[in-house]
């Protein structure tokens, strides 16, 4: 059990801090892209339409 426990302590003292610092930044980024323009339409729907005959 012992063995178990000191690698169990050794991976959350190593990666504790940078799993931290990652998702604060997974965090920003989200904002980032949720404040971002909502995406246009590619154009297709000038090639689409049907025409009116007028």
């Amino acid at each position: 059990m012992q063995p178990i426990l000191a690698a169990a302590l050794y991976v959350v003292d190593t990666l504790g801090p940078h799993v931290v610092s990652l998702m604060r930044r997974v965090k920003a980024e989200r904002e980032r892209v949720n404040r971002l323009p909502a995406p246009r339409s590619p154009g297709w729907e000038c090639c689409c339409r049907r025409s009116t005959g007028a």
